[in-house]
């Protein structure tokens, strides 16, 4: 049976509106962004989403509406044209619309370059068909700019000069679209010239937006809110609207009824429980979710870059967002992180949540280096966590952080491979899983002593910590063979909790159950034998044939102290 094709293309890497729409692109009506906006009451807001949840098409959009009359004919299907004071409104007001999403240098000098070039071009779009009607006065500034041959100082106030001309020619308050406004601090921060990068960009941002007379109104959007870098500290009290906030909620993102128009339209209506478990599991608002009185303000959603990508390839599930940007600040996260981070990042790996965790909105990324700053509030607002539920107890804001989906958990996985078993090779990492699912114990117990020595070698793991770590490694060692296997950690099974249970997917491959116990001394083979008897003993394999499988199962019993390693196997047979 073929698949159904779309009946109209699929918007992947589209941020203009006008395009889009144009275009006939498959899209959502996302056009009551304008209205809350507006109506906002806030002289400036920020709205943090992560990273291709929509944030550029939605401030495209914001532009061609406000910015020219000649654009009306991209609104008047849409749902903010049904709202009749908003059509007079259309193409009424002057626009400054800059996305620093491409500054992306590796050294200061070449990232100003980029941004004095970005804003050069803004104010070339903004002014240069103004360029007659300038003031004398105005004019050596002006070409300073459009020429690039401006000082610092005239860059930092490039902005807040284009919204002065504008009135002056104009008599029209400017509105300000500032896209990814925290992607080139982020970018700098990796890269060591965070310092520089801060002090333009405050200077520039404040400067535009903070006591401007000439503003109408501001929208930034970002991943992060940087409040204590100092960013925002230059501003009049902003709206700041986070993933923890109802303001917006369902502006950015797809919610589950848009997902089904889509896949409706598209002729995937079959694939919905698919999708859901893939590219769901965002909830935005979440201090209200669990609150009976104001649980409509929260909105669950979809990663759209996700969603639009599995449409494209014709329902192919895959880690499409994981793939589109760099994850080397994650990985760094995770493999610098201290002993009480990887103990929770083992849980996470294991429940898929944290409970009780707090989130500091203010993300401070010079700290994110302390070994005793937690990452979770990073790892929430880029989108690799999301929070389910919200509870106020003793003054403390807490949530419980889980991994939204099987995308991100499919990301998690991987990167505890590249983070933490860097130092092993693929072909080593091979032989030893094929070792393991072949109940060739001796050579799988080599290769496990030579990862213990390099881990704790590399990472200086202490005694106390070694059985969690080794069973952190290990869950995420076996990710690569999730094609072969489902894996689970920690769940009842006959009379007690295994450590690790392996069903195969497939009829001839055996099913493993792993128990592991951390030495106090270098006599670990009765310790190993003791856990391949618990495996036995407390019938850790009905896991199995509970759910009917017949066949072989490996028990092994594992055992570490320090950089050494027994393994002891036994088979359980078959049933006949």
């Amino acid at each position: 049976m073929n698949s159904p094709l779309p009946k109209k293309p699929i918007p992947i890497g589209i941020d203009d509106y006008e395009e889009l729409i144009t275009g006939g692109y498959l899209h959502i009506d996302k056009t009551l962004l304008i209205q809350e906006f507006w109506d906002s009451g806030s002289k400036v807001i920020l709205i943090t989403r992560p990273r291709r949840f929509g944030k550029s098409v939605s401030l495209s959009m914001v532009r061609n509406f406000f910015e020219k009359k000649e654009t009306s004919h991209l609104f008047v299907h849409t749902k903010i044209w049904q709202e009749e004071r908003f059509q007079v409104l259309q193409g009424t007001y002057p626009v400054i619309h800059i996305s620093f999403k491409d500054i992306k240098a590796h050294r200061w000098e070449k990232a100003y370059e980029q941004l004095t070039g970005l804003l050069a071009e803004e104010v070339r779009r903004t002014l240069l068909p103004l360029e007659n009607s300038i003031p004398k006065a105005y004019r050596k500034n002006y070409e300073a700019l459009i020429y690039e041959t401006a000082t610092e100082t005239k860059w930092e106030e490039s902005l807040f000069f284009i919204t002065l001309i504008l009135k002056k020619v104009l008599g029209k308050n400017t509105i300000i679209l500032i896209d990814e406004y925290d992607a080139p601090i982020t970018h700098a921060y990796v890269h060591g010239y965070y310092d520089q990068m801060i002090a333009f960009m405050r200077q520039l941002l404040s400067k535009a937006l903070k006591g401007n007379i000439h503003l109408c109104r501001g929208l930034m959007t970002g991943v992060v809110r940087t409040a204590k870098d100092g960013i925002l500290s230059g501003l009049n009290s902003p709206q700041i609207c986070t993933m923890l906030d109802w303001n917006f909620s369902d502006k950015f993102g797809f919610t589950e009824q848009e997902v089904r128009a889509l896949l409706n339209e598209t002729g995937f209506l079959s694939k919905y429980e698919e999708i859901t478990s893939w590219y769901n599991g965002y909830v935005i608002g979440a201090e209200y979710a669990k609150n009976q009185d104001t649980a409509h303000l929260s909105t669950s959603v979809y990663n759209p870059w996700s969603v639009l990508s599995y449409l494209e390839s014709l329902a192919s599930p895959r880690t499409y967002w994981a793939n589109t940007g760099s994850t080397e600040l994650l990985e760094h996260l995770i493999a610098e992180a201290s002993r009480n981070i990887r103990k929770d990042l083992e849980i996470l790996l294991e429940k898929g949540s944290l409970d009780n965790k707090q989130i500091n909105q203010d993300v401070i990324l010079l700290e994110l280096n302390k070994n005793n700053v937690e990452p979770w509030s990073f790892l929430f607002f880029a989108g690799y966590l999301t929070a389910k539920e919200h509870l106020f107890s003793e003054n403390q804001h807490l949530y419980t952080l889980t991994i939204p989906n099987r995308e991100i958990h499919e990301l998690y996985k991987k990167l505890v491979i590249n983070a933490i078993g860097r130092s092993y090779s693929s072909q080593d990492l091979t032989t030893m899983l094929e070792a393991l699912i072949t109940g060739n114990a001796t050579l799988f117990a080599n290769f496990l002593e030579q990862f213990v020595q390099k881990f704790c070698s590399s990472y200086d793991v202490p005694t106390d910590d070694l059985e969690r770590s080794l069973h952190l490694f290990v869950l995420g060692l076996l990710a690569s063979l999730s094609e072969r296997y489902t894996i689970k950690s920690n769940l009842e099974s006959g009379k007690g909790r295994y450590d690790i249970a392996m069903h195969p997917r497939r009829s001839n491959d055996l099913a493993v159950v792993i128990e592991l116990k951390k030495g106090h001394n270098s006599n670990l083979e009765p310790l190993a034998d003791e856990a391949m008897r618990q495996v036995q003993d407390k019938n850790y394999t009905a896991i199995f044939r509970d759910f009917g499988y017949q066949g072989a199962v490996l028990c092994y019993g594992i055992a570490a102290f320090k950089k050494q390693v027994a393994v002891k196997l036994c088979i359980e047979p078959a049933n006949k």
